[in-house]
């Protein structure tokens, strides 16, 4: 039985199940970028970090707001999704504005944690969901917003299989790393059998030196989740200097399977 969120944070431990049921769905090719502790350089090709820029930037974004479990239902489940989730005020806003260009402010950025209450669905170019996810943590939402906002997270990723839901994005704010909840979210996604990986933001609040051992200790934590890439990616959407984007885009893009992982597209 799967865990569900809020629960109480736990060390998750590889076992052969879990390796096995990793093993199964990292070699399938939707998720060769997850296969191996060693970055495939040639997924990040020329080719395909200039295939996958084309399909986030330019027009054809729709989006639309999510508000409760039974709107789910009514999703048409036709094109891949990438989940991005991640504690109120860590940046997701500001991140998806800058995977779309910055030329639109496709999401809303607001500087109040918790103003988002509902899933906002970006549609990019009939090729691929952005599902950004209410933000969790703010102590100042009520027990009952919490406990709503916990169960629309639960349900989504409960009702979305490995074919569409490609990759969830757990974002953390450089500045504070992993909190309790970062943790159980990530164990929850382990238990879920759904692959993500940890996005670094707002590195350009951060020292170098102090973010180099950062994210090698963020890097030896997430080995204890087998559903975890096991690459850190570090971005920022200060002053348009848009630093990690387009790798982020690529990586969405090899998960996706809309570049082939391995390839050289031109």
């Amino acid at each position: 039985m799967r865990r569900r969120l809020p629960m109480r944070c736990v060390d998750t431990k590889l076992t052969d199940q879990s390796i096995s049921e990793a093993s199964e769905i990292f070699s399938g090719s939707a998720f060769k970028p997850f296969c191996t502790k060693a970055f495939d350089k040639q997924q990040f090709s020329a080719g395909n970090v200039d295939r996958c820029n084309k399909i986030f930037l330019g027009p054809g974004i729709e989006s639309r707001q999510i508000f409760d479990v039974k709107e789910l239902e009514t999703l048409e489940q036709d094109v891949p999704e990438i989940c991005l989730v991640g504690k109120s005020n860590v940046g997701k806003s500001s991140l998806i504005n800058s995977l779309l260009g910055g030329g639109q402010q496709v999401a809303y950025v607001s500087k109040t944690p918790g103003r988002t209450q509902s899933i906002h669905l970006v549609r990019i170019k009939n090729m691929l969901h952005l599902v950004d996810m209410p933000g969790y943590g703010y102590a100042q939402v009520s027990k009952k917003q919490k406990k709503n906002l916990h169960v629309l997270i639960e349900e989504y990723v409960k009702s979305r299989t490995n074919e569409i839901l490609r990759l969830v994005c757990v974002l953390i704010d450089a500045r504070r790393g992993f909190s309790d909840e970062d943790i159980q979210l990530m164990t929850y996604l382990d238990d879920s059998v759904h692959p993500f990986v940890v996005v670094l933001t707002k590195i350009d609040k951060m020292e170098p030196a102090k973010l180099t051992t950062l994210i090698r200790d963020l890097e030896e934590k997430v080995q204890a989740h087998p559903f975890c890439y096991p690459e850190i990616v570090v971005t920022s959407s200060f002053a348009h200097a848009n630093l990690g984007i387009d790798r982020l885009r690529t990586l969405i893009g090899c998960a996706a399977e809309l570049v082939s992982s391995g390839s050289n597209l031109e």
